[in-house]
């Protein structure tokens, strides 16, 4: 039964962010105020129209700060009364959220997968994305905070504006994997919001009281981009670097055979037995290499074609525990059956499915694509009653037929693994419980 919900901490950070813009607005009317002051007599009949914009300014900040404090205290009112009315509501009939699909199914995780808005991560989302302006000492445009979120990380912190679009869109083609790691990591955190910005370093929600998927996605992406880790407590990091040294050549067989003088595929556009020797042969020379210099990853940067599953849990597995994170999980459940994966999200994992030339469904049974999609990595939310797959895919909620074939008669599902981090693993610097 569905229960009526409202959620104030959704709406309290809305406070905040008119508070903090009120001051930013004060700030800049000071040094508006400053210039003008600094302006030489040539310029005198600009300082009539500077004042103007100063008190305009000062205005908009003294309003926004005011409409702040109002929200603020409109949420504190509002939990109160809630508290009091309400009493233990909650206790006796469930959390507010009971989502679910006309079939019957339950949804994952109510913030994360719910039917307001987005459903998941949305890779999509970081496409196009150049909202960034500037004049003089002045910024302005809603994209200012995600580039600035990414020139914080090493070795970002001198890339230009439209270095940092050309990234993004780079993350929209490919990211897909990454974002259902995101969507992994938020369902695990749920209700837990002070031991996520404890362990990543950023608030779990945004400015708008949403999941913050731009800087979670994010500081994974750039944190791991183009490393293959190899340490003695890395998953998959050498496997992941062949596959990777393995696309590349596929992609680029010309350049495999001017530089070892034979062909990379066979007549049936197979790897050779002699081609792959040379690709373990680079990938064990790079991790030599990483060794010797007392690195434990590899840095590769050629394939720049999606990422493979072995990668995506090598990067997970490293941005975790590099984080205090040490229980994460991966197994992988290739062929188990749609109510196997039921019973794993009942018992609150996240299955991550990938697939190829897959349809997508809306709840009706209509197919959403006019031609299948390529490869690409989704989460599955739920499983319906007639055992097919509720997904997270670019940020709405779609229904996946597991049964569907390729075109050469294969399955649709390329790799099916369950992912976790256990509670009672969780520490952070080895010593220190979340």
């Amino acid at each position: 039964m569905s229960v009526f919900s409202i959620k104030p901490d959704s709406v309290r950070p809305y406070g905040n962010v008119l508070i903090g813009s009120g001051d930013k607005l004060r700030q800049y009317s000071g040094e508006i105020t400053t210039i003008m002051g600094e302006l030489d007599g040539s310029l005198e009949e600009v300082k009539p129209s500077l004042e103007v914009l100063a008190n305009q300014t000062m205005e908009e900040s003294n309003a926004l700060s005011k409409l702040g404090d109002a929200l603020t205290r409109i949420v504190a009112e509002y939990t109160g009364a809630e508290s009091n009315i309400m009493g233990n509501m909650n206790g006796s009939g469930g959390d507010g959220y009971d989502i679910h699909d006309n079939n019957g199914a339950q949804d994952g995780q109510p913030d994360l997968y719910d039917d307001k808005g987005q459903y998941g991560g949305n890779q999509n989302a970081f496409r196009d994305r150049n909202d960034v302006h500037e004049w003089w000492f002045l910024r302005w445009g809603k994209d200012c905070d995600l580039y600035d979120f990414i020139r914080q990380h090493p070795g970002y912190a001198d890339m230009t504006n439209e270095e940092i679009e050309a990234l993004l869109d780079s993350f929209a083609d490919d990211g897909c994997g990454l974002v259902a790691q995101t969507n992994m990591i938020f369902a695990e955190f749920e209700g837990r919001q002070e031991e996520f910005e404890k362990a990543f370093g950023f608030p779990m929600y945004n400015k708008k009281g949403e999941l913050n998927y731009e800087m979670l996605a994010m500081d994974y992406f750039l944190s791991t981009k183009d490393k293959f880790y190899i340490g003695p407590d890395d998953q998959q990091g050498l496997n992941a670097l062949s596959d990777s040294i393995y696309n590349y050549y596929r992609h680029n067989p010309d350049e495999f055979k001017k530089r070892y003088g034979f062909d990379y595929l066979d007549s049936d556009g197979n790897v050779t037995d002699d081609a792959w020797n040379k690709v373990l042969d680079e990938r064990n020379a790079m991790a030599e290499d990483a060794r010797r210099n007392q690195r434990d990853y590899v840095i590769y940067r050629k394939d720049e074609v999606g990422s493979t599953p072995d990668e995506t849990i090598n990067k997970t597995n490293r941005y975790l525990r590099d984080r205090g994170i040490n229980s994460y999980t991966a197994t992988s459940v290739k062929g188990a059956s749609p109510s196997s994966i039921k019973k794993e999200l009942e018992n609150g994992k996240t299955p991550i499915i990938s697939a190829r030339e897959f349809n997508l469904y809306d709840e009706n049974g209509v197919k959403i694509n006019k031609e299948p999609y390529g490869d690409h990595a989704m989460v599955i939310t739920g499983v319906t009653d007639d055992g097919k797959y509720i997904v997270s895919s670019w940020g709405k909620r779609c229904i996946l037929d597991p049964n569907e074939t390729t075109s050469d008669g294969n399955s649709i599902i390329k790799t099916l693994y369950v992912t976790d981090i256990y509670d009672e693993g969780r520490m952070r610097n080895g010593n220190n419980e979340l």
